[in-house]
């Protein structure tokens, strides 16, 4: 008892301090702590401006990892890994390793790696102009990188993609479809948690 007034703040006080001595209240304060302490940090990942699927789906894992080793968070970890595994994420993660791979030097077998992507190609998109970008964006790149003296020895991520592109308007006149499909897959999230990172990546 913390209170012997036997008014209702009295009552009250006295019945939450017995709740709070209660296991199960411990337990659970313990167990959420561990829980969102480390599922904040996935949060804050998913509304970074700069993160990729790559860098999504690999926090998500160690979440789940780390979830899976506590007994009684079976519930979360099947949460996440419905969440994580969704047929969506596949296509997700072909349309961003097209625009890495494209990047680096034009692809030989690019008719056949737009075809695992046409799926997310809208009828705004003409998928013959956007193969005869894709042959040229590495050469642009590497040219706009010379250029503008721009620190960047690889592009490995999504966000330098964007860096590079927004550098020099010419970019969006010279790669219309490439660009109109980098903006459908920028504002597409990942999950819900996404959408503040996504607008002004191409702004």
């Amino acid at each position: 008892m913390i209170s012997k007034e036997k008014g209702r703040v009295g009552i009250k006080a006295n019945g939450l301090y017995e709740h709070m001595n209660d296991f199960n209240f411990f337990f659970g304060l313990k167990l959420g702590c561990l829980i969102f302490t480390n599922t904040e940090k996935l949060s804050r990942i998913l509304q970074g401006s700069n993160c990729c699927l790559q860098d999504i789906l690999c926090a998500a894992e160690t979440i789940i990892n780390y979830c899976s080793r506590i007994r009684v968070l079976d519930v979360i970890i099947n949460m996440l890994q419905i969440r994580f595994s969704r047929t969506s994420f596949k296509l997700l993660y072909d349309v961003e390793k097209f625009f890495l791979d494209v990047s680096h030097d034009p692809l030989d077998e690019i008719h056949d790696r737009i075809q695992l992507i046409i799926e997310f190609c809208t009828r705004d998109i003409n998928v013959e102009k956007l193969k005869v970008q894709a042959h040229m964006i590495s050469d642009f790149f590497k040219s706009v990188i010379t250029t503008k003296q721009m620190k960047i020895k690889q592009i490995t991520k999504m966000s330098t993609i964007c860096e590079v592109l927004k550098s020099v308007d010419i970019g969006k006149q010279m790669f219309p479809e490439y660009h109109k499909l980098m903006k459908l897959y920028l504002i597409i999230p990942v999950t819900t948690a996404t959408a503040e990172r996504t607008f002004n990546a191409l702004n």
